[in-house]
């Protein structure tokens, strides 16, 4: 649609795949409304514009010793319920009984929470929660606060907040920074025992499901970072020739600004479906931000989760109007992938971009589609739609 050396906006980028796979023929300008996403941009986009030094590939050295550091505060901190959690992730599969996860069970609930109104009963999990409350980052615990019992064992949340710890101490540099966080991204979630996201965790109700919890229970972190580090840094490439921009803005904000002036084509692969995409990826957004933010409800949810336009039957039809007429504004070309289980159909998305001007093709695929733990069974097979939309 658009010549090498053009400019490409991936809108909604998510974890940014499009616009890394891109790079080498475009300049990319990546943006996402959640901030995990632009540190993944940063990461495996943005980078090309620099050249990696040796002391990229040396830093964890440095990194090990303060993740070491926070651990042992943290150990200290909570040494009683430390032991505990570890007495149960070390118990072999086959050896579970439903005695034993009635007793984990009653552990994982003196944990405070929104469901018992972060109340305890256990004074190293009262102690917890007032270092959270008070906002203190001497000893980062974010981590051990939210999610402990829940997607990670104790030990595994100490060593994710550890890791924060150590990074935000040694790294000053946002774009190596980016690259040593989007690391730590793919280790919190290959080491979470959720279902493959993060709008729920597990529900222990057998000891079946207690036994695979325990599986991703057993993973080190640190070990699971470490080699995502080594695979980035690997993948780097410096490409002088292409510019590259990240940036965290509401689509219709994005459209408004300077910053997109002189985009040849916007790719647009907005949500299809009710259910809000910040749902499944807002534990990831707290590791980002790690502003300790106050949870609510049983998931665990930000206070400031995102509710997208395009996930509401009400605000759908004038998301896309936005869209579009931002895209002719700047003169860009739109590239929209969309799905037949969208919340508009295709009929009204090409009538509208005839309305605003475009002319339309549509090429359509059929895939398979995770439901993300929703139905009794893995994937549905969906058509997904390509629409070039061209002025």
């Amino acid at each position: 649609m658009v010549p090498r050396n053009s400019t490409i906006l991936d809108i909604f980028a998510g974890t940014a795949s499009v616009g890394a796979y891109l790079k080498q023929d475009y300049n990319i300008i990546s943006n996402d409304i959640q901030n995990y996403s632009q540190i993944i941009a940063k990461s495996l986009i943005e980078s090309s514009s620099i050249e990696l030094t040796e002391e990229t590939h040396h830093m964890i050295v440095k990194l090990e010793k303060e993740y070491v550091q926070n651990k042992e505060k943290l150990i200290k901190l909570f040494p009683n319920t430390y032991d505990e959690s570890n007495s149960f992730v070390d118990i072999k599969k086959g050896e579970w009984t439903d005695k034993i996860r009635e007793d984990y069970l009653h552990f994982v609930n003196k944990f405070p929470a929104p469901s018992n109104e972060f109340e305890t009963s256990s004074e190293e999990l009262s102690l917890l929660k007032d270092l959270y409350f008070d906002g203190n980052k001497s000893t980062y615990l974010q981590t051990v606060f939210l999610f402990s019992e829940t997607y990670f064992s104790l030990e595994q949340a100490m060593d994710i907040d550890s890791i924060r710890f150590a990074i935000d101490t040694v790294i000053d540099d946002e774009i190596i920074k980016s690259i040593f966080l989007s690391a730590l991204i793919y280790a919190y979630s290959y080491c979470s025992s959720g279902t493959g996201h993060f709008a729920m965790f597990r529900d222990l109700k057998d000891v079946s499901s207690v036994e695979d919890t325990f599986i991703y229970r057993k993973k080190r972190v640190w070990e699971y970072f470490i080699k995502k580090v080594d695979q980035i840094i690997e993948y780097h490439r410096y490409i002088p020739s292409r510019t590259y921009k990240t940036v965290s803005y509401d689509f219709s904000e994005l459209l408004d600004s300077p910053e997109i002036i002189g985009t040849s084509l916007i790719y647009a692969d907005p949500p299809y479906s009710f259910v809000h995409y910040s749902r499944f990826y807002h534990a990831i957004e707290s590791l980002v931000k790690y502003d300790y933010d106050i949870p609510k409800f049983k998931g665990r949810y930000r206070s400031d989760r995102h509710q997208s336009p395009f996930c509401q039957r009400t605000n759908v039809l004038d998301a896309f109007r936005s869209l579009f007429e931002g895209a002719k504004k700047i003169n860009s070309h739109v590239l929209l992938s969309y799905s037949d289980t969208g919340m508009i159909s295709l009929d009204e998305i090409t009538t509208l971009l005839i309305e605003i001007g475009f002319q339309s093709k549509v090429e359509q695929i059929q895939y398979d589609h995770s439901t993300l733990g929703r139905k009794g069974h893995k994937n549905n097979t969906i058509n997904e739609y390509l629409i070039r939309a061209t002025l």
